[in-house]
């Protein structure tokens, strides 16, 4: 199942130099925060939206995996 399907703006549209090119246009210093738990989660297809929507609007970058058994993210 595609979690993405029927939503508009839940993935990145942008090749990798379109993203490297509005990187280098940022005036500020960006951090890099890695993290992981160990949690049982559910509702994954839900939770991965709110983040991705909330995390979107404060321009946060990164990769994050969820499971049923925790999350992992670089940011």
């Amino acid at each position: 199942m595609d979690p993405n399907a029927g939503k508009k703006n839940m993935f990145n549209k942008l090749s990798k130099s379109q993203c490297m090119d509005l990187l280098k246009q940022e005036t500020f210093n960006r951090v890099t925060v890695s993290f992981y738990r160990y949690i049982i989660l559910s509702n994954l297809n839900d939770l991965r939206d709110d983040l991705y929507n909330k995390w979107n609007e404060l321009g946060v970058l990164g990769r994050i995996y969820i499971a049923n058994e925790g999350i992992n993210a670089q940011l």
